[in-house]
């Protein structure tokens, strides 16, 4: 299935929503939900001052998202973190606070055209 240039696999659906707008969503609920959260950080603060950016959200406004409301019982939530301590151990106590359980973690190596790492991989990069 294609939609809006994305290739899905059947029984799928892309959607790309507005926190700011959540009490309008549908009752929908949901086998996965990918969220990349709108992390506070001094580069997009410093961006923000020019016009541009986008909206940051506070680590406890996120915590208040109604996730086990959008989330199938069974169902998978992937949350992308910068490597900040701070916003790590924010998520992990998300999925406390929303009954969830952390079953496994990802790290995204950002490398150049030619295979080599952009930074010096670290699990405890500040």
């Amino acid at each position: 299935v294609e939609q809006g240039g994305v290739i899905l696999p059947p029984k799928s659906e892309f959607r790309k929503q507005d926190l700011m707008n959540i009490e309008e969503w549908d009752s929908s609920t949901y086998d996965l939900i990918v969220m990349d959260p709108p992390w506070s950080n001094k580069h997009v603060k410093r961006v923000k001052m020019t016009g541009a950016g986008y909206m940051m959200m506070d680590n406890d406004d996120l915590e208040k998202m109604p996730v086990t409301k959008l989330l199938n019982d069974d169902g998978l939530l992937f949350v992308w973190c910068t490597n900040k301590v701070k916003h790590r151990a924010a998520v992990t106590a998300w999925f406390t606070s929303w009954g969830l359980s952390m079953v496994g973690t990802w790290y995204w190596v950002k490398v150049t055209k030619h295979g080599e790492m952009v930074t010096q991989f670290t699990q405890d990069k500040q």
